[in-house]
């Protein structure tokens, strides 16, 4: 069985080009749904800055993938762990889509 989280959340940015993202849930599909596959059609044009990567991402390694949490840091798991995750949306709720 599966939670809202998993499903409607975000929980991967993945660069597809220079500016064009996919917002992944935490099954690699696209929110809302179980689509893994032809996913370039749901991509949105967004600028993230270096700072704004650094702050989104559990790691300081990413390259094409900003993971905001893992088995570890997961939002379910403890208030500080989803305090973690709101700070993350809000950051992403202030970026404008270009």
């Amino acid at each position: 069985m599966s939670d809202f989280r998993r499903m409607y959340l975000p929980y991967c940015l993945r660069e597809l080009s220079k500016n064009k993202w996919l917002i992944l849930n935490r099954d690699y599909a696209h929110i809302g749904t179980f689509q893994k596959s032809n996913l370039d059609g749901f991509a949105i044009n967004l600028k993230i800055s270096d700072k704004n990567k650094a702050k989104l991402s559990i790691n300081e390694n990413f390259d094409s993938d900003i993971y905001l949490y893992d088995d570890k840091t997961n939002p379910l798991l403890s208030e500080v762990n989803m305090a973690n995750y709101m700070n993350k949306l809000k950051i992403l709720a202030k970026m404008e889509i270009l």
